[in-house]
């Protein structure tokens, strides 16, 4: 399936209103084709469409699932998919189960499930390339300085098939901030806790790593790496709760 953008007048690639935007010359590319991975840190990237012909570290992408069995009922697990490349879980893929540690009194639904995978998906990005975009930084900083440009910064992806997190991070959550946290109709915005902390960490991280974050929607069948971590932190939550439940005893999921 080739990929169109929402943005189809934007000519640059980068991230418009926090949401991932290619050139106008990578629009009729398949999806495999926009998406690579370094043969030496085995991260992941976007394609570049200023030099498409080798990996680029510019388009640094994460992608990130939710979860979550029995949805919105009292007995629901969920858990969290992250996938950031191909070196293997653990060490830039990780299956993570909710529980209170993670997600104190919510409600176990597959809509807080993706916002917090998405919220984890750039801590984990931020932590673990931290090393990585001060040098980005530095890199950028010079070539801005020696060609007499602005600094073009490095854009951090946030990759997922959800169109409840990409919708709401780039269309819902402007009007809804800009209305004193309310919808259209007056109420509150569903999950807006999680909204409201997945913005001021998409604020806080382009401070500090001097970075540019935004969204990509993908079809699932383009993140089913990120799927399968996701359920497979859902069946982990589920046997957790089986065991606190026959035991009696509560832990903290390490």
């Amino acid at each position: 399936m080739a990929y169109r953008s929402d943005d189809s007048d934007e000519e640059g690639e980068g991230i418009i209103n926090r949401r991932f935007v290619l050139c106008s010359s990578l629009k009729t590319f398949e999806v495999e084709e926009l998406t690579t991975h370094c043969p030496h840190c085995l991260r992941f990237f976007a394609l570049c469409c200023l030099h498409p012909e080798k990996i680029c570290h510019h388009f640094r992408m994460v992608f990130t699932d939710g979860a979550c069995s029995r949805n919105g009922q009292a007995d629901a697990c969920s858990g969290m998919g992250i996938a950031m490349g191909l070196d293997g879980e653990g060490e830039d893929q990780w299956a993570l189960p909710i529980d209170d540690t993670v997600d104190p009194d919510g409600k176990r639904t597959s809509q807080r499930a993706e916002l917090l995978a998405a919220s984890e998906g750039l801590r984990r990005i931020c932590e673990e390339d931290r090393e990585g975009l001060a040098k980005d930084f530095d890199k950028n900083r010079r070539n801005a300085r020696r060609h007499g440009e602005d600094l073009r910064p490095t854009c951090l992806i946030i990759a997922t098939d959800s169109q409840y997190v990409v919708k709401g991070m780039t269309e819902w959550l402007p009007h809804w901030k800009a209305n004193g946290w309310r919808t259209s109709r007056g109420g509150r915005p569903s999950n807006i806790d999680l909204f409201q902390k997945l913005d001021a960490e998409v604020d806080a991280n382009e401070r500090r790593h001097h970075v540019e974050i935004g969204f990509w929607h993908v079809n699932r069948e383009h993140n089913q790496l990120a799927d399968k971590l996701a359920k497979q932190g859902a069946r982990v939550a589920s046997q957790n709760s089986t065991v606190v439940e026959r035991t009696g005893l509560a832990f903290e999921i390490l």
